[in-house]
């Protein structure tokens, strides 16, 4: 146990670090994309690019889960180190997130794309990635200091909207191929309605008494 109290305190104090660490990936994302954009000028399909693609997206639902997963522990109210430290980098493994996402819509649709037409989603898997993709683009806007400060309550219930791009990232990815990405987004699916009405039991609101 004193192992992962020291782990926490390790977080804690190497908080501004670990951000660094955060946005030099984002950085290195970024640069990524500048360079494929500049080297890959062949807009024939590519079986590796495509399966890169694909990477990329796993990577944005994985990390997506990963922020879900704090939020549903506090309305179980569980104290676990795992969840505490996960809820201290919520918001940059968020961000992260959503420049996965990136990358993949890039990669999948942008970059063998010849047309402003092909670009447009056509199958009904791209439609709802892109609702999913708007609602977080939103998201990933609100997500700073100064979001927080200006917003003030209104942010919080601006960031409730990534529980309907839930909805939306499970349609996505099983109308894609239903996988064990599906059962996992069901699994915290149930997970989310069961520990809102564990909260709802407790104090007779969904929120748990904050304003809505």
């Amino acid at each position: 146990m004193k192992r992962f109290d020291d782990i926490y305190k390790f977080f804690i104090l190497q908080r501004q670090k670990i951000i660094n660490i955060f946005k030099l990936i984002y950085l290195l994302l970024l640069i990524f994309l500048v360079i494929m954009q500049v080297i890959y000028k062949d807009k024939s399909p590519s079986i590796f690019f495509y399966s890169l693609g694909r990477v990329f997206g796993q990577l944005s639902f994985l990390t997506y889960l990963i922020t879900l997963l704090p939020g549903i522990g506090d309305r179980f109210e569980l104290k676990n180190i795992i969840l505490s430290t996960l809820k201290i980098y919520r918001r940059y493994i968020g961000i992260l997130m959503f420049l996965f996402a990136v990358v993949h819509v890039y990669i999948v649709k942008y970059l063998f794309s010849t047309s402003l037409k092909s670009l447009l989603p056509q199958a009904t898997f791209e439609v709802v990635g892109v609702i999913a993709f708007s609602i977080f683009l939103f998201l990933f806007f609100s997500s700073n200091n100064i979001s927080m400060i200006k917003l003030k309550i209104w942010w919080y219930r601006i960031h409730r909207f990534t529980y309907l791009a839930m909805f939306f990232i499970f349609l996505h990815v099983s109308l894609v191929r239903f996988t064990i990405f599906s059962v996992l987004m069901i699994f915290i699916i149930i997970l989310q309605v069961i520990s809102f009405l564990a909260v709802y039991k407790r104090t007779h609101s969904l929120t748990g008494g904050k304003p809505i």
